[in-house]
């Protein structure tokens, strides 16, 4: 809202159609995001002190807000993506419209073809692969809202399997690590796991009721 009132009171600021943009990108509302990173994109551009990444955000939106329009057929599985677009649907596209089982799907697919994507600890993408699918066991998936107990084992045994997998990486780099700006990322990620919501599931023992024996050790 401080946003779109910021545009209201000076129309042609540049950084508040980008930070507008944003946000609605972070809720999955690419096609409402596109026109403002454009007019930001267009505003910024034209003065001479504009040193924001418009360029990128702008190209980014645009592929966002195309997908978004096969969000659908890709979640019923009519549509299949080539490899680079079924990468920002997982990421970007079905997550944040909570797809969450598609987007598990989508990253499965991706890292089964290419583990180097996976391995990738820094970009996080194995990492948000783990979220999705404990927000899946979670019941918060709108393509999956009401699993029934015995099938969200499985759900939260894919993500402590991804995390597992991440956990390995972190350790070498904490292990490797010359100095404590080194060791900084790595903790960091850690760190992260102990809090971020999405991972409650496999984490929080009040999400664990009646998770089996072996997921809740």
């Amino acid at each position: 809202k401080q946003f779109r009132k910021a545009i209201e009171l000076a129309p042609n600021h540049a950084e508040a159609h980008c930070e507008l943009s944003g946000v609605l990108n972070s809720i999955g509302r690419f096609s409402e995001a596109l026109p403002m990173i454009t007019r930001g994109h267009q505003l910024g551009t034209s003065r001479k002190n504009w040193q924001n990444p418009s360029a990128a955000w702008l190209a980014q939106t645009t592929r966002l807000a195309e997908l978004e329009r096969d969000v659908l057929g890709v979640v019923s599985g009519e549509i299949e993506l080539e490899q680079a677009k079924r990468h920002e649907m997982a990421r970007y596209v079905c997550f944040t419209k909570r797809y969450y089982a598609t987007s598990t799907r989508l990253f499965r697919e991706l890292f089964e073809e290419s583990p180097k994507i996976a391995n990738n600890v820094p970009r996080g993408d194995r990492y948000y692969a783990a979220r999705a699918a404990a927000l899946v066991a979670a019941g918060k998936s709108k393509d999956a809202p009401k699993l029934p107990l015995s099938q969200k084992d499985a759900w939260r045994e894919q993500a402590l399997d991804w995390l597992e997998q991440d956990l390995v990486v972190i350790k070498t780099a904490i292990e490797s690590a010359k100095d404590s700006r080194q060791m900084a990322g790595p903790l960091r990620r850690l760190r992260t796991w102990t809090q971020v919501p999405d991972l409650a599931a496999v984490r929080d023992d009040a999400e664990l009721v009646g998770a089996s024996e072996d997921v809740r050790q």
